[in-house]
């Protein structure tokens, strides 16, 4: 199965995982508790809803670094404060909503600190049309439009981590306010959080008590207060996004090759030998004729996946999933042989039965094209092969009443079924997580939220099947080995156990 991804994030294992059956999920430990205390949690995002109201103060964290940028800040907030006591938090939309006076006062005292050229930026979102007192201040000629678009996009990459030491100091700033304000009220029983508050300035981000003190500092920024309005975040996201191109990326792999380069040859061959050596099987025997069928209708998908160039496609995943089948279907069919004798032909007849509720069906509907690749009369035919269709009924379940997973666990094949299986279903079901793998790109522009882009050209890849495919095409080789011998050669070539021994 190749090399496994070692586990190195804080993430919840699949046993933690609690399946809620009446609602049929498989619930994270987090969104479990949540409902079993009745709590209706609604998460906010950092990125999405709040970065854009304290971008000015990612600015000047960014520009001045840390220290002089505490220090600088601490003078501004404390300004803020004794202004209008009634700003919660430092946010842009706040203080623009500050009477003219206030506004300019402000204003003004921020250009004791910092350099206008620093908030400029701001200020192709922040128009003069809406914002007069702030571009009055803080717009500047010497920058371009296009230089200052780059400037909020980097800004913005660097702070859009939530858990980024950038962001989680300028969640300490906002913190601030409410300290100046005397909004924060830390009781005797919170004395990490007083340390907390208290040793974050002083502290460098390398010091090992920094990783207490940053989650606390987060949890609390992110405690709201007052009616969340993020209608200025919004209004940014928008602005900026429309001014901003997008930058694509895509994924490429290295083309991979069969490690066996003759097996097609070799098996066909091979194949061509058992059925002349099994002459009376192929005749009258059914296990023989669906094992040999199931084999030469993998060996075809596997052809093509070769010769068409698939093994990095969407197709391939098709194929790949199709192969699979049939090793646990030929696999299961084997091993409840003995209690079922009759297994193989009720096998066929229930993979009959579906064409002929397709059949019934389409001679039903009227207007159908002929050039539909759906040939009734080549169906007719194949349903009417052995017995006549008045004589047959249709399985609407599974084979012998169990799915595939049941079919896989009781072959010894859930962990092909668990990853491979279940992975490629994705694909032949067009589900999202296949269409966002295969057909959407990425952009790698926080100003567009890092946002997906229809793959319109076909330059996304997905990794080789190849590996996967002649794996389990070998291990339906083996399988159909033990039952009836390929040549000697064969197996010393492809088989690490020789089954025929």
């Amino acid at each position: 199965m190749g090399t496994r991804m070692k586990k190195d994030k804080n993430v919840s294992s699949l046993s933690d995982h609690v399946l809620e059956k009446k609602k049929g999920i498989l619930a994270s430990p987090w969104n479990h508790s949540m409902r079993e205390a009745n709590i209706n949690f609604h998460s906010t995002s950092w990125s999405r809803e709040r970065l854009p109201e304290y971008l000015w103060l990612g600015l000047i964290l960014l520009k001045y670094g840390r220290k002089e940028a505490f220090n600088k800040l601490g003078y501004i907030l404390k300004y803020l404060s004794e202004i209008d006591n009634t700003i919660t938090f430092p946010r842009i939309s706040s203080i623009l909503s500050l009477p003219d006076e206030k506004q300019a006062k402000f204003y003004e005292r921020i250009l004791e600190h910092v350099e206008k050229a620093i908030l400029s930026p701001l200020t192709i979102i922040i128009s003069t049309n809406n914002y007069p007192i702030f571009n009055k201040y803080f717009y500047t000629n010497t920058s371009s439009i296009k230089k200052n678009i780059s400037i909020l996009r980097e800004a913005n990459r660097k702070l859009w981590d939530h858990q980024s030491n950038e962001s989680t100091d300028i969640r300490f700033l906002a913190l601030s306010l409410m300290l100046f304000n005397s909004k924060i009220y830390i009781g005797p029983q919170t004395k990490d959080t007083a340390i907390a508050i208290t040793s974050y300035p002083t502290l460098e981000h390398d010091d090992e008590r920094m990783r207490i003190y940053r989650p606390i500092i987060r949890s609390m920024e992110g405690i709201s207060f007052e009616e969340e309005d993020y209608s200025f975040s919004r209004y940014f996201w928008s602005e900026i996004g429309m001014l901003d191109e997008c930058n694509t990326f895509y994924m490429k792999f290295e083309k991979t090759t069969l490690s066996k380069n003759d097996i097609i040859k070799d098996t066909k061959e091979a194949l061509d030998y058992v059925c002349a050596f099994y002459k009376n099987e192929l005749i009258y025997s059914e296990k023989f004729s669906v094992l040999s069928g199931s084999l030469c209708y993998a060996l075809k998908l596997f052809e093509e996946i070769i010769s068409k160039k698939l093994g990095n496609s969407i197709l391939g995943r098709h194929g790949l999933r199709s192969i699979l089948e049939m090793l646990i279907i030929c696999k299961y069919l084997i091993k409840n042989e003995i209690d079922h004798p009759n297994i193989w032909e009720e096998y066929k007849q229930y993979g009959i039965g579906k064409y002929k509720l397709i059949l019934l069906k389409s001679r039903e509907k009227e207007g159908r094209k002929d050039s539909s690749h759906f040939d009734e009369r080549i169906i007719d035919v194949l349903v009417n092969e052995k017995i006549i269709e008045e004589y047959q009924d249709v399985d609407l379940k599974y084979f012998d009443k169990t799915g595939m997973r049941e079919k896989s666990i009781e072959v010894d094949e859930k962990e092909l079924y668990d990853i491979i299986y279940d992975y490629d279903s994705n694909y032949v079901h067009g589900l999202w997580g296949a269409i966002r793998e295969s057909s959407v790109m990425a952009c790698s522009n926080p100003n567009h939220h890092f946002h997906s882009v229809p793959d319109i050209f076909n330059v996304q890849e997905q990794s080789s099947v190849i590996y996967d495919t002649e794996m389990i095409l070998i291990e339906l080789l083996k399988i159909f080995n033990s039952q009836y011998s390929f040549p000697q050669w064969f197996g010393d070539k492809y088989f690490e156990v020789k089954d025929h021994e």
